[in-house]
């Protein structure tokens, strides 16, 4: 967020962020984080009768809700298929948070998430009348596509790139985000390039020699294939 692109002085850029072997993106999420909040009453439980409000039993039907209601979540859905995940949070008397992930590569789909999780929390509101639920979301990332669509350049120099390395590159949405989104957002467009990588963000997370080699000599192609076009 702090970074000065005026100052940096360049037109385009790239990410190296994941992407198995011959993946090169010029798509990611549009993404919004919820955070739903939950206020209840807290008290001595021994002379509790009439006061205590338990906001995490009102948190826990929130969350009782997502199997039945919310069939699109990460452990169901692949492709071009967004979800709604609930990621993390927090469980006490008086109050209980649970955050959420709306992930979607259309903006409408996101909105569709959105509306979906607010009426899971006026279901539960109506259930918890004593305890006070809040709704709030904030904007993370766009889907770069919107603006790199008018650079196609960017991604097929990566493609000739990519095939100099001996790679068979292929165009391929990232279900995630990358730093290049938000520069893509702030005007300097950045699709992303492959690292090789596997299994990402879990414990079996790795790469390969063949990966990391295959990754350097695309992005040395790279600044080849510029050299060349500039002529």
């Amino acid at each position: 967020d702090k970074f000065e692109i005026e100052k940096w002085g360049a037109k385009f850029a790239y990410t190296v962020d994941g992407g198995q072997l011959g993946d090169i993106s010029n798509e990611t999420w549009s993404a919004r984080t919820a955070t739903v909040t939950f206020r209840g009453v807290s008290t001595h439980p021994g002379t509790a009768k009439g006061i205590l409000v338990n906001s995490s039993l009102a948190a826990g039907d929130f969350l009782s809700q997502f199997p039945d209601s919310v069939k699109n979540r990460p452990e169901t859905t692949e492709g071009r298929v967004g979800f709604i995940h609930p990621y993390a949070g927090t469980l006490d008397i008086e109050t209980s948070t649970v955050k959420i992930l709306l992930r979607d590569f259309d903006i409408t789909g996101l909105e569709a998430q959105e509306t979906l999780v607010k009426s899971l929390v006026a279901n539960t509101q109506k259930k918890f009348p004593n305890v006070k639920i809040e709704y709030a979301s904030v904007l993370g990332y766009l889907n770069m596509k919107e603006v790199l669509k008018d650079y196609p350049q960017l991604t097929d120099y990566a493609i000739e790139a990519a095939k100099r390395a001996g790679v068979t590159a292929q165009l391929r949405p990232i279900r995630g985000g990358t730093d290049g989104s938000n520069l893509t957002a702030k005007g300097l467009p950045t699709p992303n390039l492959f690292t090789g990588g596997h299994n990402f963000h879990g414990k079996l997370e790795f790469n390969s020699r063949n990966g990391l080699e295959k990754s350097t000599e695309t992005l040395v192609n790279l600044v080849q294939v510029y050299a060349e076009k500039a002529k």
